[in-house]
């Protein structure tokens, strides 16, 4: 039988940070879903816009995907995600500060 060498703990320092920062912007990503629809209708936007903001989340997504992985292999996934919070922390700071329809769906392309 061969033997499986065991190199690093899964659960380390470096995973559980992760795992909770993830965690974090993930919730607070998702918990837009349900309020911007509303937000947008208030700044007069029509329904099928609102659905586009929403929606407009996911295209940015797979757009996204492949240059994203070129960039975790070549800058390193810790800069990515310190980078992604950065850029993620000053969108919702943006958010609060711009109230028109075109700059929100810039806005939630970048998150």
């Amino acid at each position: 039988m061969e033997e499986v060498q065991q190199s690093e703990k899964i659960w380390s320092k470096n995973f559980i940070v992760t795992m909770i920062v993830s965690t974090f912007a993930t919730t607070a990503v998702t918990m837009q879903m349900g309020s911007l629809p509303i937000y947008v209708s208030q700044l007069g936007g029509s329904k099928a816009m609102s659905g586009f903001i929403v929606g407009i989340l996911g295209l940015a997504a797979l757009v996204t995907r492949f240059p994203v992985g070129i960039w975790l292999d070549k800058y390193g996934r810790k800069r990515l995600l310190i980078l992604g919070i950065v850029l993620l922390l000053l969108d919702f700071g943006f958010l609060t500060l711009y109230k028109t329809i075109l700059i929100l769906l810039v806005l939630r392309m970048v998150q």
